[in-house]
């Protein structure tokens, strides 16, 4: 589904737009390459923190 969300639509494509995220250099993966790229990854960092947070508050810390 992501890659369905930032893959550019091929029938009308935008004149000025330009992607998210491009291929990194070295690794695996993408690197945001615009603004909505990084608001993207700040959010998905935010929620990920959040619900760890929220499952810790709920739960506590894991015992050993």
């Amino acid at each position: 589904m992501l890659y369905f969300l930032l893959s550019q639509s091929r029938e009308s494509p935008a004149k000025n737009s330009r992607p998210w995220f491009r291929s990194r250099k070295f690794g695996v993966g993408w690197t945001p390459a615009a603004w909505e790229g990084w608001l993207l990854t700040l959010l998905g960092v935010t929620f990920v923190l959040d619900a760890n947070l929220l499952l810790i508050s709920r739960f506590g810390l894991p015992r050993r």
